[in-house]
Formats: C-alpha cells, structure tokens, sequence
C-alpha cells in the first residue's frame, strides 16, 4: 500500500468584468414599475492567494497498475467576481460594493 500527501500555494493575478442589463415587464404594477430597464458595468481586478493539500492512498495491482483514494483541499483568497447590485446572488453586504 503507498500513502502520500502534496501541498502547494500560489499567487495569482485576478480580473473579471460584468456588462449586463435587464428589462422587467409587470403588467400588474404601478406605472413607476410596469416597464423599465437597469444597465450594470462592474470590473474587479486584484492579486490573491491560493493554498492547497491532498492526502492519498494506493493499492498496487501489478508493476504498473494501483488503485487508490484521493481527498483535496484548496483554499482561495479571494475571486474574481463582480455583481447585478439587483439580482439578490450576494450572500453578504460586502459582496456589493457602492461605486
């Protein structure tokens, strides 16, 4: 049987741009609401950091040939994300950033 284990980290550059619009029809709503369109221009670039790890074990079956299990764990810093402020996706406050 073979046991193992690996680490790695990282630094990475991260860039993500959002351009998106929407129109929302509500035949039932008030004037205000009846019929509009919102437009959302977003950019977030920056640096982050990664940090992993994964354990392993094998069983050999022939020279050349093992079966084995794996497991992985990764960490991210942070992503690359920018957000429709109105789409409701962000799971905190911080994810919306007022500019």
């Amino acid at each position: 049987m073979f046991l193992g284990g690996w680490t790695s980290a990282g630094l990475f550059h991260r860039s993500s741009e959002l351009t998106a619009w929407e129109r929302n029809v509500c035949a039932l709503c008030g004037p205000q609401d009846a019929d509009f369109t919102l437009n959302f221009d977003d950019s977030d670039d920056g640096v982050t950091w990664i940090a992993a790890a994964g354990l392993f074990a094998a069983i050999p079956l022939s020279e050349n040939v093992a079966v084995g299990v794996g497991v992985d764990a990764a960490h991210f810093d942070e992503v690359g994300a920018v957000f429709n402020p109105s789409s409701g996706d962000q799971s905190s406050s911080t994810a919306c950033r007022p500019d």
